[in-house]
């Protein structure tokens, strides 16, 4: 993963991660598959020995490229009516664990332990929550940490982080953005 640059270590991962997601879409606009955005970090042990440590990085949407099948099968997405496959949050395990059993095979995945840390710029549909809950089958020794927004809320000008935009310098350009104001 990237290091991240410095005007990003003194903001909050919740923080870059709006201002990423509002960039990526329209505000005032549904939330889609495109326009939410993860920030993950992560540090994870292969019988306690350190074997990834991630200091954090964004997913967006879409199917990663290069990825075995047996990972695709492990986080397998629920179709219902749409394709869910290249939702963000999948994409995201798909790409750790990916790296995982690069560095250890698909042998030692019970040796598997340590901690992903997740905010999501949108709560999590049922396909999502579903690939969550796969991979805490097959890593049962990560922790996960995962904190989410309402794009509703965060995106919408009637939500409610826009009323108090004047008070907090983030949500004042998120509010400048949206009027297709430079900040």
């Amino acid at each position: 993963g990237a290091a991240l640059v410095p005007w990003q270590r003194s903001r909050s991962p919740r923080a870059m991660a709006t201002e990423v997601s509002m960039r990526r879409g329209l505000p005032g606009c549904a939330p889609t598959t495109e326009n939410i955005v993860i920030w993950a970090a992560a540090r994870i042990l292969h019988r306690e020995e350190v074997l990834l440590v991630e200091p954090g990085r964004f997913y967006y949407s879409g199917i990663p490229r290069s990825i075995d099948q047996r990972l695709h099968d492990m986080l397998q997405p629920v179709f219902e009516h749409i394709h869910r496959d290249d939702h963000t949050e999948r994409r995201a395990f798909l790409c750790l664990c990916r790296s995982i059993v690069h560095r250890c095979g698909y042998g030692s995945l019970s040796d598997i332990s340590g901690c992903i840390t997740m905010y999501i710029a949108h709560f999590p549909c049922i396909s999502c929550v579903a690939v969550i809950c796969q991979f805490v089958r097959f890593f049962p020794g990560v922790r996960l940490e995962l904190d989410f927004d309402n794009m509703w809320k965060t995106r919408w000008k009637y939500g409610h982080h826009f009323d108090n935009a004047t008070k907090d310098p983030t949500h004042r350009g998120m509010r400048l953005l949206s009027q297709n104001r430079v900040i």
